[in-house]
């Protein structure tokens, strides 16, 4: 079976990296349990923030449809693990979207 890939972009700039892993790993959180509607929600309301996550839900209910029914995080980074500089981080997010 083939898998499906999303490789997406959490984009986030903020002071603190603290705050930005906190925010991603609500949005990890939501593509790791496959839930685009919980994701979505989670977005209207702040409890994460992507520039990509509109496309991320579409991409997860698009995916649902057509037979994936878990999802597996292929890596995690912000752009603090490259650079180092920790003052204002972009997360960066890839994974799978498999049939059991």
């Amino acid at each position: 079976m083939k898998p499906w890939r999303l490789s997406g972009f959490l984009f986030l700039l903020v002071s603190l990296v603290e705050k930005a892993r906190v925010l991603d790993k609500a949005f990890i959180g939501y593509v790791r349990a496959l839930d685009p509607q919980g994701l979505h929600r989670a977005l209207c309301c702040g409890e994460c923030e992507a520039c990509g996550g509109g496309p991320t839900v579409a991409a997860m209910l698009a995916s649902r449809g057509l037979g994936p029914n878990r999802a597996s995080i292929l890596h995690y980074a912000d752009s603090g693990d490259v650079t180092g500089d920790r003052r204002e981080v972009v997360g960066y997010l890839s994974a799978l979207f498999l049939e059991k």
